[in-house]
This record gives structure tokens, C-alpha cells and sequence, in this order.
């Protein structure tokens, strides 16, 4: 029987995202089975809300999300 896993998203400041996942595959030596999703200095979260919703949409495949975010209010 296949596993299906939950997929694991960080949406945080540029650029910690990219590099929380740059050590994790230097520890473990592999690919690390997560998204990154780095939001840029100024960015408004109203504008860049419904683009989120349907990139975690996507990445669902039944088994859900865990969204961790470093973001005020997030």
C-alpha cells in the first residue's frame, strides 16, 4: 500500500524559506520533500492571499497541509 504523506509548506520572509531548506538537505542528503514559498519585503498579504490558497490546493492530496509561516497574523 502506498503512503501519502502531508505536504509541508513554509511561507516566511525571504529569503529564510529557501535557506531553512537548503540545510535541511545538506543534513539529511537528500531532497527535501517540502515547499517553500518565500514572500519579498512589502509584499501585501491581500494581494498575494487567493494565489496561496490555490498553490496549498494543489498540494493537497488528500492527506492536508501543514502550513508554518513566520508571518504576523498568519
Amino acid at each position: 500500500m502506498a503512503e501519502v504523506q502531508v505536504a509541508v509548506v513554509l511561507v516566511v520572509h525571504a529569503p529564510l524559506g529557501a535557506a531553512l531548506k537548503s540545510v535541511a538537505e545538506h543534513i539529511f542528503s537528500e531532497q527535501a520533500e517540502l515547499t517553500v514559498i518565500d514572500v519579498l519585503p512589502g509584499a501585501c498579504a491581500d494581494d498575494s492571499t487567493g494565489s496561496l490558497l490555490q498553490r496549498l490546493q494543489t498540494l493537497d492530496n488528500g492527506s492536508g497541509v501543514l502550513l508554518l509561516t513566520d508571518l504576523l497574523g498568519a
